[in-house]
């Protein structure tokens, strides 16, 4: 027994020694294979590992380092393949993570969350607070991509077509509010360093026009790209890398379109905007008074963020601030879109929960004015890929994004569109377009605009035409506005737009409005009061109107008026003089309540005769119903 037992020892001792000089010799074809990575030698690096791993097969280290190498060169498959055979060897369970992220990339949803679900149930240490939060949000991204995978959004992306895409790079849409004219960034590789220049094209009998390059000064051999239009078109703000005047790398810049259809020597946006980081990927309000953008700078919540500044009464922008914690993430969060609507705006984040790449988001204002829920667009619109640089056409049903992943592409990225779903599509617009002239010399004026929201009678928009008397004005289109134009020392002009009703279902309107000076004589029609139908009574809606007209006699003190009431001529003619009498009684009580001198105003009902359209039609009858002011002198 003794003498056997001896045998064995020295047979167990020899297979250790064995044992031993196998590992140490699988260890160092491993310490070759990690210096020929360093050297970039792939190939090397991995005849070193299938050598290590024949001297030693339960090699779990080298399994991992093979599916880093196989990772590094884009097959993934083989990638997670020798990660699952590491973990097999056991005390490898940090790998559950890294095995997790290359199915989450691969779109392996299932599997990516079963792995992060195994590394949060076997990893020994706790995790540090941002290592959770990331777990955490791996493990959300799956769920929700699961489920969203099962139930895909309609999606049918359509090429622009060769008249806007080449076998170069198309990105970086941006669309006129009136949608008729596209300005995109296209890159040239013509150069050491590939140039980026903006293209355009214009809508005609609903087709994209050839792009060609803008003109002017904007387009060198420098880059500059990124831009946004204006609502009318004629302001361009873009970002331009590596000038001279810049603040940093890459800055924001703005430029003028011409009436001969050239832009206009780019200028800087200035210290309050710009910063040494990057700063990029501008979108402008409707009126044209809040910038956002993103930047790379320092004071966000992580990685890039989303900023904006306001336009001030000087004409100076403020100091930018940040979006906030609601839309920006401790990722990237870039490619702002704010809708013409003033409520919608769509980004492109891989900070909230998505695919895995950078998303599209969709984030809307509450009642109160604030940032909301940021949504995913959903599948197939997002993927595991990065989507970036997504618009929303003013009707808020199409939407334009550049991508390289679609087989009908004209090579490089291309510009697409694709029907918004429903649920993500942004509020349609209408908007206003026209000039205000003097009526005696039809010269334009350059005045103030003031449009109100009617149901809660707050200022929606205060602007002013420019020098010619020419404006362009963006408006929701599911609420009710009404408009003033002044001057001074004219009559103001009222109007209102019903835009909840279907009168005018392209949303354009074009106006030309004339202003008449102060004379004696003269009429103003106050189309934004309003009364209970067949009463005198006053509607709340009334109220800026009638503060507008308490302003105006305010500031032309030497004025008296008549306040004038007309009807249609329906009912009988008796009761049509008493109603349209005690209409312009009502207006006439507000003021002097207001405290305007009664020996500066009267009142006088009218009925029905002094029509201005046909009674014949309710149309007609709705533009008879209204109430006036006439000067009846202006004593200096």
């Amino acid at each position: 027994m003794t003498k056997k037992l001896s045998i064995s020892l020295l047979f167990l001792l020899l297979i250790v020694q064995v044992a031993n000089a196998q590992t140490k010799k699988a260890f160092k074809y491993y310490n070759d294979a990690i210096e020929a990575i360093r050297e970039d030698d792939y190939e090397e690096a991995l005849k070193k590992i299938d050598k290590a791993i024949e001297e030693y097969n339960p090699f779990g280290l080298a399994y991992e380092l093979r599916g880093d190498i196989y990772l590094k060169q884009n097959d993934y498959k083989t990638a997670i393949s020798n990660y699952e055979q590491a973990i097999s060897f056991g005390k490898m369970d940090y790998l559950y993570n890294k095995l997790a992220k290359v199915q989450h990339s691969n779109a392996l949803y299932a599997d990516a969350l079963q792995n992060f679900i195994n590394y949060g149930n076997k990893l020994t240490r706790k995790l540090a607070p941002d290592e959770k939060e990331l777990w955490e949000k791996y493990v959300a991204s799956c769920k929700f991509a699961i489920e969203a995978i099962k139930n895909p959004v309609d999606f049918n992306p359509t090429n622009l077509g060769p008249n806007i895409n080449t076998e170069n790079w198309e990105y970086s849409p941006s669309i006129s509010a009136d949608g008729k004219s596209l300005v995109f960034t296209h890159r040239l590789p013509d150069f050491d360093v590939p140039s980026e220049d903006f293209y355009y094209t214009e809508l005609k009998d609903g087709k994209w026009t050839v792009a060609a390059p803008v003109k002017g000064f904007l387009n060198t051999r420098n880059n500059e790209g990124a831009q946004c239009l204006s609502a009318d078109g004629s302001i361009m703000v873009f970002t331009g890398c590596n000038r001279e005047d810049s603040y940093g790398g890459c800055d924001l810049y703005y430029s003028i379109l011409q009436e001969d259809g050239t832009w206009t020597p780019p200028i800087n946006m200035g210290k309050n905007i710009n910063t040494r980081w990057w700063d990029s990927q501008p979108t402008l309000s409707g009126n044209g008074k809040t910038l956002y953008f993103s930047s790379a700078r320092r004071g966000g919540f992580g990685g890039t963020d989303i900023w904006y500044s306001e336009l001030q009464d000087n004409g100076v922008w403020s100091v930018a601030k940040n979006l906030g914690p609601i839309v920006n993430t401790s990722d990237d969060d870039v490619s702002p879109f704010l809708h013409w609507d003033g409520q919608t705006m769509y980004l492109s984040s891989a900070g909230h929960v998505g695919f895995g790449g950078r998303d599209f988001f969709v984030v809307r204002k509450d009642e109160s004015g604030e940032w909301a829920e940021v949504k995913n667009l959903g599948y197939p619109i997002n993927t595991p890929a990065d989507e970036f640089s997504l618009i929303v056409s003013p009707d808020g049903k199409t939407g334009y994004y550049a991508t390289n992943t679609i087989e009908d592409g004209y090579g490089g990225m291309d510009l697409y569109s694709f029907d918004m779903p429903e649920e993500a599509q942004a509020i349609g617009i209408a908007y206003l377009e026209g000039q205000v002239l003097n009526k005696l010399t039809g010269k334009g004026l350059q005045s103030e605009i003031t449009v109100v929201d009617i149901e809660t009678g707050q200022d929606y928009l205060n602007a002013m035409t420019d020098e010619k008397g020419n404006f362009f004005i963006t408006l929701p289109s599911n609420k009710n506005f009404a408009l003033n134009i002044d001057k001074k020392d004219f009559l103001f002009y009222s109007e209102n737009f019903s835009l909840t009703d279907n009168e005018n279902p392209e949303r354009a309107y074009e106006m030309l409005v004339t202003l008449n000076p102060i004379t004696k004589g003269e009429k103003i029609q106050l189309h934004n009061v309003f009364y209970e139908t067949g009463l005198y009574d006053l509607k709340p809606q009334s109220l800026p109107e009638l503060d507008k007209l308490y302003s105006f006699l305010v500031q032309n003190p030497n004025l008296k008026i008549e306040i004038s009431g007309h009807t249609d001529n329906q009912g009988a003619e008796t009761l049509n003089l008493e109603l349209s009498k005690n209409r312009a009684l009502s207006v006439y009580n507000y003021l002097v309540k207001k405290g305007i001198n009664k020996n500066r105003l009267s009142y006088k009902g009218y009925g029905a005769s002094e029509p201005v359209a046909s009674n014949d039609n309710e149309k007609g009858r709705k533009q008879n119903r209204r109430t006036e002011i006439k000067i009846l002198s202006n004593v200096p």
